[in-house]
């Protein structure tokens, strides 16, 4: 697994690399780097901030938690069932929820931990692909390969507010953009904007229309910040970024450029309100870069040195493998149609065609015993 995270209004970034958790603690306009070097694959990982507590899932499907700041003591230590896919703590950090890759999630009391154990509050029939608290995380807004998006009453997940039905694939991810409204971005490569009161849809946006479909399979990810109304766009595969911005007044979004890059971009992450993390998992190396959607400023040290840091410090071992898996990973949400009914009448005319000229008219003995028994009458 490899991913990037940014928390605490941007000021702590956490990035997973296979077994290998960083991470890059901004204090008085510096960066430390703490590490974590765990024994298997890590599936998920969030950092809780106010705890200051790294929470993660490995393959071996047991969930930890992980004081950074002692000697990275593993503090916590529970299983759980499936693997994990998603993890979201709540605002005052005192419920972690796990989702896994059947569609089911968990809630696990982080104020009890030695006497509380995951317990189930809802399920999907099909494989969880996002999860999210509403501002006032009265409800659990969750998304699925079977492309909806269910509004859950929390803690009572079992009670169903409504459904977000309007994508023709996989619902990749989405965000909330206030109170009422929320944005999803999908394998059908549309973003939509939705109304969260009447589970309408406020605006679509099919980004194939701005860019060629030879340039889009799919929108693979897209980041919002909350304070800027920027929303930037990332289709599968591509070599560029769409940036979009909001509009509160007329609630839609406003498509406002398209930004090239000279090489394929595997991961990007917004750092603020006009600057972005983009990584490349090129050839030979994992490469971090700086970019803003207006002009960056030309001495800002601060960046400058975390990104010197995380290309000095994080070291990926066949950066292409990583990207193949994350591409295969997106593709996996991808629904196979199979029809067989081609092949079927293939092979039954095949059969026929085999046994043309073969066949000869052949009576039974029951048929024959008939035949004589009528000539005695007669």
């Amino acid at each position: 697994m490899f991913d990037v995270q940014c928390f605490g209004n941007n000021s702590n970034l956490l990035l997973v690399n296979n077994e290998e958790i960083y991470l890059f603690n901004k204090i008085n306009n510096e960066y430390s780097v703490y590490q974590f070097k765990h024994s298997c694959e890590i599936t998920s990982a969030i950092f809780l901030e106010h705890k200051h507590l790294i929470a993660f899932t490995d393959l071996n499907k047991f969930f930890y938690l992980v004081d950074y700041e002692s000697n990275n003591n593993i503090t916590v230590k529970k299983s759980f069932q499936k693997k994990a896919a998603k993890l979201l703590a709540s605002r005052d950090e005192s419920t972690i929820l796990l989702g896994d890759k059947t569609g089911d999630v968990y809630s696990l009391d982080l104020n009890d931990l030695s006497n509380s154990e995951f317990k189930l509050i809802m399920g999907h029939l099909s494989m969880l692909t996002d999860m999210k608290f509403s501002q006032d995380e009265k409800f659990l807004l969750t998304s699925d390969r079977d492309e909806k998006i269910r509004i859950s009453h929390y803690p009572n997940s079992y009670n169903i507010q409504g459904y977000l039905l309007a994508h023709k694939e996989f619902v990749i991810q989405f965000d909330i953009v206030d109170k009422s409204t929320v944005v999803s971005a999908s394998g059908d490569s549309d973003l939509i904007l939705w109304d969260l009161e009447t589970f309408k849809a406020i605006q679509k946006i099919e980004t194939k229309s701005i860019v060629s479909n030879m340039e889009n399979e799919g929108i693979d990810r897209f980041d919002y910040d909350f304070e800027s109304q920027n929303l930037v766009v990332h289709t599968f595969r591509s070599k560029f970024l769409l940036h979009f911005k909001y509009n509160s007044h007329d609630k839609k979004f406003e498509f406002k450029k398209k930004i090239d890059f000279d090489h394929q971009i595997d991961h990007f992450i917004c750092l603020g309100s006009n600057k972005y993390l983009l990584t490349n998992l090129s050839d030979e190396k994992a490469i971090f870069f700086i970019t803003a959607l207006d002009q960056i400023e030309k001495n800002d040290s601060v960046l400058t040195e975390l990104c010197n840091k995380l290309n000095s410090q994080i070291k990926i071992v066949k950066p292409l493998e990583v990207r193949n898996e994350l591409e295969k990973n997106y593709q996996s949400y991808f629904k196979a149609i199979i029809n067989n009914m081609d092949d079927y009448f293939q092979r039954k005319q095949e059969r026929i065609n085999a046994t043309v000229g073969k066949r000869k008219y052949t009576t039974s003995s029951s048929e024959q015993d008939t035949a004589k028994s009528k000539l005695m009458v007669q």
